[in-house]
């Protein structure tokens, strides 16, 4: 039997919040393959969706919710094993902290945790929107990254 997968979702404040919903609506088809699924969502995150969405109908989801600086959530750590984390939409400024390692709330510490647990980004990289960097993998310093990375590899210049 397969193992059940963890989901780290963050949903910040760029535009696009169908995006997110459309994530959640297949996430929650898949949720038998599922064994939790977290969702972190800013306060700029939910305005958006009310703006695009005309509704606040993420709250209908069958998902732990976790505060924006909720550094006791279970994704905190590595200890806790999540196997995933989807940042959608995503707005510049978290994958400009992101890539710097700044952990200023639980999006970019839930990315820390994941990213450190099995793949390393050299200083200075970029990272372009809906990029999947999978486990084991490092990207050189200074590097752009314009595609998706596969594990066990090693991606470095642009």
């Amino acid at each position: 039997m397969k193992k059940k997968k963890k989901i780290i979702i963050a949903i910040t404040g760029a535009s696009g919040a169908i995006y997110a919903k459309v994530l959640l609506d297949k996430l929650m088809v898949l949720k038998n393959q599922i064994e939790k699924i977290g969702i972190i969502m800013s306060d700029n995150a939910k305005f958006v969706w009310q703006q695009e969405l005309g509704n606040n109908n993420y709250k209908n989801y069958d998902v732990d919710f976790y505060s924006k600086m909720d550094f006791m959530a279970p994704f905190a750590s590595g200890s806790a094993n999540y196997d995933t984390m989807i940042i959608c939409p995503s707005s510049m400024g978290t994958m400009g902290r992101i890539a710097q390692g700044i952990s200023n709330d639980l999006t970019t510490r839930a990315a820390d945790v994941i990213l450190k647990e099995r793949s390393h980004i050299g200083s200075g990289s970029v990272i372009k929107n809906n990029i999947k960097i999978e486990k084991d993998v490092v990207i050189g310093i200074g590097s752009v990254v314009t595609r998706n990375c596969s594990s066990k590899k090693i991606y470095f210049g642009n």
